[in-house]
Formats: C-alpha cells, structure tokens, sequence
C-alpha cells in the first residue's frame, strides 16, 4: 500500500480556492477548479460534498492539493474498514483506489464502450469511484445499428478500426465525427435511467469529470469553472441535449438563473437569490441611505433657493398679492393625497425597508428598485 506521506511528496503543491454553495438545505463548500486543475479530484470530492459524506472546515477558502488528496486518502481507508470482502481483496482495492488518487492531478485512464452509461474497460481507475461510492457515467452512448458494427469494442480500439478502409470503418468514422460532444440522446435517456432522483455521480465527457445530480427529472452538472467563484448563487448548469443549446443555470435550489445569478420572480419581476448574497442586502440598504441623504439635500437646496427668490421678489408690488395667498392656478401646490409622515416599504430583493412617503415620490426613478409595495 502507498504510504500517504510517500504520496504527498509526490503530489507538487497546489492550492485551490473553495465556493461555498447552498445545496440540500445547508451551506456547503466545494472545489473549484482554475484552468490547469485536477478535474478527476475535483469531481471526486465535490461528488462527496453533494452526498454529505464530506465537508471543509467552515474558515477554510482555500485548500492545498496534499490536504485534500491527505483527507480523501484518510476516508479511502475508512471505507476499507466497512468492506465485507476477503482482506485480501480489499486491500488490493484500496492500493489501487490510492495510486489512482495520487493521479487524480493529471488525469484518469478512461476508456468507454458505447452500449451502457456504466461501461468502461476495466482499469484501476474504476477502483477509487467504487471504494468511495461514486458511481462514473457516460454518456456517448450509440444506437442499435451502430452499436452492432461497434460491438464490444471500447473507444481505443474503436478509433484504431475507424482508420481502416472498409465500409464499417467509415460508418463508425462518420459516426464519431457527427457525436463530437461525446453525449448522444440515446445517452441521455440511459443516463435518466440510470441517475435516481436526488443520486449524485460523476460524468465522464470530452476527457472532463463533472459532478452531476438528478432533480426533477433533470440532470444538472455542478458549475466549478473559477470565473464563478463570485456568484454563490450560480451553482449547476442543466444537461439537457447534446450540445448544450437548451442549457440554463441554477442556483443550489435549482431555480433557474441567467449567469450572473439573478433569477425571475413569480411576478415576472427580476430578483436575485438570497442564498449566500447577504452582501446585496446591505449594498441595497446603503444605497438607499444615499439617495435618502442626496434627496434631502436637493430638499434643502430647494428651500434655500426659494428663500433667496422670496428675498430678492420683496419690494415688488406686482408679487405681494401672490405673496398674500392670492394665487392664480398656475400657482397652486399640488396636494398629496397621504400625509407626509406616512411611510412606504420599497422591496429590494433580500428585504424591504421603510422610508417617507416624501423620499419615495422625489427620488423614486433614481432608486433601483425590483418591486414597490405599499
């Protein structure tokens, strides 16, 4: 068996930055992944956070690669220890589930047979996802007048056959060419078959792992790309056909939102989540404290400027009836039909707050605002 500190040796140091999410109830934290990072350990763990089956210290944001391969290494060996199968075989399992951990950085040997979602040629691979309950799909799955020129074959072998000069070579060419994205609806339609309700697993396409769950009779990938980190709200992106046109995100209540995490309301208004976004209430509330301070002072303006109109009209005979309430309809206030000390409730999203009647009417079009409500 490796020993971890061998591995950890092995294993140059990385640090990757962890998203917390809301997803199943409760925060959670998950990998995510920059542009060189080790998508197979990615999965892995994130496939474990989705579970509930493992978590990050909540004042972690950051991990190091030997930390995480460390305590996966840790869990590994505690799942040995709940096998029922001869010792022998599980420790021959758990070296294997260990070597392939320690490759995770650079990627798996994954090499997939086109009939089921659950078949690949068998290599050590498959015993890390067994030891640790993860189950791995495809789904680049062909159909029946395909699948009997394929036959058994896998995908490296297939693509050695597909360069030969026979009629079955070019159709199983032609066949892979026009199925680049490596998922077929035929491999959709397995895939809900196969992912339960609520099940979590892991994807295998275009040499990428994805975490993946069922909700809805839908499959939605964890979104784990970096240039997300900042929108907690954004959380999976639904697969749905074979190229993604069909695609929409959702937050960890898998309601739809656009990519920037704002999603709609049931009155057709546009509101952002509120999970992990307390930020917005309060940039909402600041802002609102500012246009209140930038109305009174236009307020207070007003007022100097009609004291300095009143000062500079004294002694004009041709404005003292105007003065003495003896005005003209042009010259009429406008009534309010509520008093000035009542209040309003402006709606910003993730709560509302209470401002006077007044501040509403003169600075209404400035505040951006999602819903008004008295």
């Amino acid at each position: 068996m490796l020993p971890r500190s061998h591995m950890n040796s092995i294993e140059s140091e990385q640090q990757y930055i962890l998203k917390e999410i809301y997803f199943g109830g409760r925060k959670r934290k998950i990998m995510t992944q920059n542009e060189n990072g080790p998508c197979p350990l990615i999965a892995v763990v994130n496939g474990l956070v989705l579970q509930g089956r493992f978590a990050f210290d909540h004042d972690e944001f950051k991990v190091s690669s030997s930390g995480v391969l460390g305590a996966i290494a840790d869990k590994i060996l505690k799942e040995m220890e709940k096998r029922t199968e001869s010792s022998e075989t599980i420790h021959a399992n758990v070296e294997a589930a260990l070597e392939t951990l320690q490759k995770c950085s650079k990627g798996l040997d994954v090499n997939i047979r086109f009939g089921k979602v659950d078949d690949f040629e068998f290599t050590e691979s498959q015993a890390l996802f067994d030891i640790l309950g993860l189950k791995l799909f495809h789904g680049w799955i062909a159909d029946e007048g395909i699948l009997s020129v394929i036959g058994n074959r896998a995908y490296n072998e297939i693509t050695i056959f597909a360069t030969e000069d026979t009629n079955e070579a070019r159709l199983i060419k032609e066949w892979l060419d026009s199925n680049g994205t490596q998922l077929t609806f035929d491999g959709i339609f397995k895939l809900h078959e196969s992912l339960k309700e609520g099940g979590v697993a892991i994807l295998f396409r275009n040499n990428h792992f994805t975490t993946i769950t069922m909700h809805n009779n839908t499959i939605h990938g964890l979104v784990t790309d970096m240039g997300f980190n900042s929108l907690d709200a954004l959380v999976f992106e639904t697969i749905v056909d074979v190229n993604q046109s069909k695609s929409y995100f959702t937050n960890g209540r898998f309601e739809e939102v656009d990519e920037d995490g704002i999603r709609k309301c049931t009155y057709g208004m546009v509101e952002k989540t509120s999970e992990d976004t307390s930020h917005d209430a309060d940039l909402a509330f600041a802002m609102a404290i500012e246009q209140e301070e930038e109305a009174n002072a236009a307020t207070e303006r007003r007022e100097n400027e009609m004291t300095t109109r009143n000062q500079s009209d004294r002694g004009h005979p041709s404005l003292q009836k105007n003065r003495r309430g003896d005005r003209g309809p042009a010259h009429k206030q406008p009534k309010h039909d509520k008093k000035e000390s009542e209040t309003t409730n402006i709606f910003c999203c993730n709560g509302s707050y209470t401002f006077s009647e007044d501040l509403c009417y003169r600075s209404l079009e400035r505040i951006p605002l999602f819903g008004f409500f008295t």
